[in-house]
C-alpha cells in the first residue's frame, strides 16, 4: 500500500510540475507600436526589457513606425483587424480612435492602480483644465506622458557681439521686438540674420493667442466655436505679423530660405518652440546659448502638448497591456528614459523639483532648463490642442491654410480671420 502511495504521489508531483512548467513557458505577446528617433528606440527596448524581466509571462513586441507614416499606418492596422495591443501617440490621434471605438477607457484600470494613488507626484494630473489632453468627461483615452511646454531658445554669441541683456522670465513682447530689432543684421536688402522667427504651426499660434489674453476656441473639450476672430486674438496675429512686415525682425517665407539651419547655425538669434529641441540643441559647440520662458504680453501663459498611451479595443490582452502602460510610468522607467535624452519634460514632480536628479545631468544642457520645468507649474498653462473629432483636419490643414494670405503678407490678420472663422465654425459642427 505504501508503494503505490509513494508512486502515485511521484506521478502527481510529475504531472503537477509539468503543468507549472507548461504555463510558464507560455507567454503572451503585447504589440506596442510607437515612432521616434534611434535613440527613443533603444530606450523603449531598454524599458521593455525591464518590464520583461520583472514580468517573465509577457513578452513585449516594439512595432516601430517612422513618425511620418505613422498615423496612416495605424489606421490601417485597425481597420484590417491588426492593430497594437498599445499605442503611443498624439492626443488628436488617440482621441480620434476613442471616438470611433478603438481605443477603451482606461479610467478604470487607472483608478484601481496602487501606482496612480498619489496624483501628485505627475505633473500633468495636477492641472485639472489639461485633462482635455487625454480625458473626454470621465472616461481616459490614452495615459498622458512625454509633455513638452515652449521656450524661448537665444544665441547668447549673437546677444554679446550687439550688447544686448538676455532675456529673462520678466520679458514681455516689447523686450522681445527691442532685442530683436538689435539682433537683426542685413546686407543691403539681404537679411543675414534674424532676431526672430515666426510659424504657422498651430500650437505656436496658439500659444502667442493664450499670452495676449485670447483662446483660439469657445472651450477646450468639444468647442463649439472658433475665436480666432476676438480682439484678443486678431491682435496677437497681427503682431505675429508686424514682426515680419513691419518691424523686419523675422524672416519672410522667401528671406527664410536663405537662411539654412535656422536656430541650430546661429542664423537666427532667437526661437520660440516646443522644449524638445533642447535634444538637439545641445549638441551645438559653435556658439553659446540659452533658454528663458517665452515672453508674456497681458498674461504669462504657456502650453502643454503631450503624447499618450493608449489601449486597443481589439486586444485581446487588454490586463496585460495596462501592465506595461503602469510600468511605463514606474520609476524605473522613468530614469532609463529621462536620463538619456532631453526630449521631453518630467512626469514626476520629484524628479522636476530635485536639480541634482539625473534629469539635470545630461552633458550640453543651457543654464537655465530649469525654466522647462517650472513653466509646468504656471497658472495659465493651457492645453495645446483641442478635444474634438475634426482637431486634427482643423489643426493641422484649415487653420495654416486659412492664415497662408496673412504669412504671406497679402492680407491682415483680421482680413484673414474672417474669411477662415466659418469655415472653422463649420467643421466644429460636424460630428
Amino acid at each position: 500500500m505504501s508503494r503505490k502511495l509513494l508512486v502515485f504521489g511521484f506521478m502527481l508531483i510529475f504531472v503537477l510540475t509539468s503543468a507549472v512548467l507548461a504555463t510558464g513557458a507560455e507567454k503572451v505577446t503585447i504589440k506596442f507600436s510607437t515612432w521616434g528617433s534611434p535613440e527613443e528606440v533603444n530606450i523603449n527596448k531598454e524599458i521593455i526589457a525591464e518590464f520583461e524581466k520583472r514580468n517573465p509571462d509577457i513578452h513585449v513586441e516594439l512595432v516601430y513606425i517612422p513618425g511620418g507614416e505613422y498615423w496612416q499606418k495605424i489606421q490601417t492596422m485597425v481597420a484590417g483587424g491588426t492593430p497594437p495591443d498599445v499605442m503611443f501617440s498624439g492626443t488628436i490621434w488617440s482621441y480620434d480612435l476613442f471616438s470611433r471605438g478603438a481605443v477603451i477607457d482606461l479610467q478604470p484600470y487607472f483608478e484601481k492602480d496602487p501606482r496612480f494613488k498619489n496624483l501628485k507626484d505627475y505633473y500633468i494630473f495636477k492641472k485639472p483644465q489639461l485633462a482635455p489632453l487625454y480625458k473626454d468627461g470621465k472616461a481616459m483615452f490614452g495615459l498622458p506622458a512625454r509633455s513638452n511646454v515652449n521656450l524661448l531658445y537665444y544665441n547668447k554669441t549673437a546677444f554679446d557681439e550687439a550688447g544686448v541683456a538676455y532675456p529673462t522670465d520678466k520679458w514681455n513682447w516689447d523686450d522681445l521686438l527691442q532685442a530683436a530689432k538689435k539682433l537683426t543684421k542685413f546686407d543691403g536688402n539681404r537679411m543675414t540674420q534674424a532676431g526672430f522667427s515666426v510659424s504657422k504651426w498651430h500650437a505656436w499660434i496658439n500659444l502667442w493667442i493664450y499670452q495676449n489674453g485670447g483662446f483660439m476656441f469657445n472651450k477646450f473639450a468639444h468647442p463649439t466655436k472658433c475665436t480666432l476672430d476676438s480682439p484678443a486674438s486678431i491682435s496677437a496675429l497681427q503682431f505675429i505679423q508686424d514682426l515680419v512686415y513691419k518691424y523686419n525682425v523675422a524672416p519672410t517665407p522667401a528671406q527664410s530660405q536663405a537662411l539654412p539651419g535656422g536656430f541650430m547655425t546661429g542664423k537666427i538669434a532667437m526661437q520660440v518652440t516646443g522644449a524638445w529641441m533642447v535634444e538637439q540643441y545641445r549638441q551645438i559647440k559653435e556658439f553659446k546659448w540659452d533658454v528663458a520662458p517665452p515672453p508674456g504680453n497681458k498674461i504669462k501663459a504657456n502650453h502643454l502638448r503631450i503624447g499618450a498611451y493608449s489601449i486597443l479595443s481589439q486586444s485581446k490582452y487588454k490586463d496585460e497591456a495596462w501592465k506595461f502602460v503602469s510600468f511605463l510610468f514606474s520609476p524605473e522607467a522613468h530614469e532609463i528614459a529621462y536620463s538619456k535624452v532631453a526630449i521631453w519634460n518630467p512626469d514626476l514632480v520629484s524628479v522636476g523639483k530635485n536639480r541634482n536628479s539625473y534629469y539635470y545631468k545630461l552633458p550640453g544642457l543651457p543654464e537655465h532648463y530649469y525654466y522647462r520645468v517650472t513653466e509646468m507649474e504656471i497658472p495659465n498653462l493651457y492645453p495645446g490642442e483641442i478635444l474634438h473629432p475634426n482637431a486634427s483636419k482643423i489643426l493641422d490643414t484649415e487653420l495654416p491654410t486659412g492664415l497662408d494670405s496673412m504669412f504671406l503678407g497679402k492680407e491682415s490678420a483680421a482680413e484673414a480671420v474672417k474669411k477662415l472663422v466659418p469655415k472653422i465654425d463649420a467643421l466644429l459642427r460636424q460630428k
